[in-house]
């Protein structure tokens, strides 16, 4: 065992014959086979180190696939997971399979300990946030943990404008003739730039000619925000697409006295509302 710094550890033993506890997914299970198989944590380092937040680091890389938090020997659990679960086909399983055909071991890093569980799940979820978001930049492949981080989206990685939206932004409180108001929840990754927007909003959509004729801008909405707004250049029809054919914009962002007037405004609800378009609040 060494100590790099004040909070941080890495630790890579070998076990004795012990009886070994790992968390699986739901529930703790007891494997005194795997004893002889996984490094763990002693007793002793246990009472130390608390709640911690953890990486799994791919040695064929050297970058990080995984992020976790847990106390115990909670970190080695999922090598011990995999050696038991070979039915299970998480990404995370699947890239520690690899490293072990590789005849490599997976590496392990405790980024903090000595935490509360509170503090270990905000810390862990900054992390996935951060990963996520930096992909390569920061030294981490594709994460493998299936969800994001604990209250992610109410108090994770946001950008200044989504700060802005959620705090102090005022309610959008109409809607010109000329403008229709697009949901794209489904298509929009999140930070991506006014292009990655207008990819997400242009269509193809379900909407009369008509509709096609009178309307000159589009409102993109992002999670209840309108997160930028296009000025429409032309529209395309597309028979080939459904019974009725759909249809498509090509748009630049539109002018700042609109666009101004209604970027980052909070889109109020409407009870039922399921068609993506709007046409009126």
């Amino acid at each position: 065992m060494s100590s790099l710094a004040p909070g941080f550890l890495v630790g890579i033993t070998s076990a004795p014959q012990v009886m070994l506890w790992y968390y699986s997914s739901e529930q703790s299970v007891e494997e005194n086979q795997l004893a002889t198989q996984f490094p763990y944590f002693k007793d002793v380092l246990l009472d130390r180190i608390g709640h911690y937040v953890y990486a799994l680091i791919d040695p064929r890389n050297d970058q990080i696939f995984y992020i976790g938090e847990g106390k115990g020997n909670r970190l080695y659990s999922h090598v011990a997971e995999k050696q038991i679960s070979e039915d299970m086909r998480s990404a995370k399983l699947s890239t520690i399979h690899e490293i072990e055909q590789r005849g490599q071991e997976v590496q392990y890093l405790i980024l903090r300990h000595g935490l509360t569980k509170k503090e270990a799940r905000l810390i862990e979820s900054v992390l996935i946030d951060l990963l996520r978001h930096r992909g390569q930049d920061y030294g981490a492949a594709d994460l493998a943990n299936f969800q994001s981080g604990h209250k992610s989206w109410s108090h994770g990685l946001m950008t200044a404008d989504e700060i802005q939206r959620r705090y102090v932004s005022a309610e959008l409180d109409t809607l010109p003739e000329d403008a229709m108001l697009i949901n794209i929840n489904r298509e929009y990754t999140r930070f991506d730039d006014s292009e990655g927007v207008l990819e997400a909003v242009k269509g193809n959509w379900v909407m009369a000619k008509w509709r096609t004729e009178e309307n000159k801008y589009v409102l993109a909405e992002f999670q209840g925000f309108v997160i930028e707004v296009f000025e429409v250049t032309a529209w395309r029809h597309h028979p080939e697409i459904g019974r009725y054919g759909r249809y498509s914009f090509s748009g630049v962002p539109a002018p700042d006295d609109v666009r101004n007037r209604y970027l980052n405004r909070r889109v109020p609800k409407k009870r039922g509302q399921s068609n993506p378009i709007r046409y009126t609040l």
